[in-house]
């Protein structure tokens, strides 16, 4: 995989330092879970909040249907003596997930705005 991919693309440049630092709160709020709801309300003219919302979503949108699929082949390989392999899947996506809020924060936190990895370049929201 490419280097960019990995790492995610810089898009610090493109904000205001002032809308950043005013929206931060917000902006990690967007990577737990369904909370990107209130980075979308209260930001909802913040081209920053608009770019952290996006990226919550993609996220939240992933870990939901890893977490679906997880818990039905979970159930499924049950019956054959081999659910611990759902239950790995879903330690990967929980894990997935936990790694990426990690990520977020602390670029954020450094007054960076970051694309995550492998996911980052989806968009949902223009």
């Amino acid at each position: 995989m490419s280097k960019e991919l990995m790492n995610g693309k810089d898009f610090t440049s493109e904000f205001d330092p002032k809308e950043a630092a005013e929206f931060k709160i917000h902006a990690i709020l967007c990577y737990l879970g369904i909370f990107f709801i209130i980075a979308l309300i209260v930001g909802k003219d913040s081209k920053f909040c608009k770019f952290h919302v996006n990226q919550g979503i993609v996220l939240f949108i992933l870990v939901l249907i890893g977490s679906v699929i997880s818990t039905v082949l979970s159930f499924v390989l049950a019956v054959i003596g081999l659910g611990f392999i759902g239950w790995l899947l879903s330690s990967v996506v929980g894990l997935y997930a936990l790694a990426n809020l990690v990520y977020a924060a602390i670029n954020i936190n450094q007054g960076k705005s970051k694309q995550l990895p492998i996911i980052g370049n989806i968009r949902i929201l223009k």
